[in-house]
């Protein structure tokens, strides 16, 4: 009996400690916004694209913002993940698609956590400042939105 009561002692104290993708992705996303002066309170969305994994489907998020970030400015920050060549980016993407308000590079990795870190871009959606559901990015769903 009491093997067991210091079991589940041991497991509880390890899964209290442990930080909820959830949380990881708020703390993220508060620290990023912060450091950047943007106002969470405007903010209904947040979109992180990875810089490996899924080409077809980065290349797909990256260039539909690219092309349609004045719809979704507003309300919504893109965040670029595990960059590591940012010269490279803004090569890619234009220094002028970079340097809008609301689209950051996450340069102190706050989402390479493998508790949340994907290889599909991912959409995080926000109440209140904060994030409240997080799913793979889908164009036809975001349009809708």
């Amino acid at each position: 009996m009491k093997k067991l009561i210091l079991y589940f002692f041991v497991v509880f104290s390890y899964v209290s400690c442990d930080e909820s993708k959830t949380e990881l992705f708020n703390r993220g996303v508060k620290e990023l916004s912060k450091n950047n002066s943007i106002d969470l309170n405007l903010i209904d969305n947040v979109v992180l694209i990875p810089n490996e994994g899924c080409g077809g489907c980065i290349t797909s998020a990256t260039l539909f913002f690219a092309k349609n970030f004045d719809k979704y400015e507003s309300n919504t920050i893109i965040i670029f993940t595990n960059v590591k060549d940012i010269k490279q980016l803004k090569v890619t993407l234009g220094k002028e698609f970079l340097e809008r308000k609301n689209v950051l590079v996450d340069t102190e990795e706050f989402f390479v956590d493998s508790k949340i870190s994907s290889i599909y871009p991912q959409i995080l959606k926000l109440n209140n400042s904060k994030v409240v559901e997080s799913e793979i990015f889908d164009i036809n769903n975001f349009k809708m939105m």
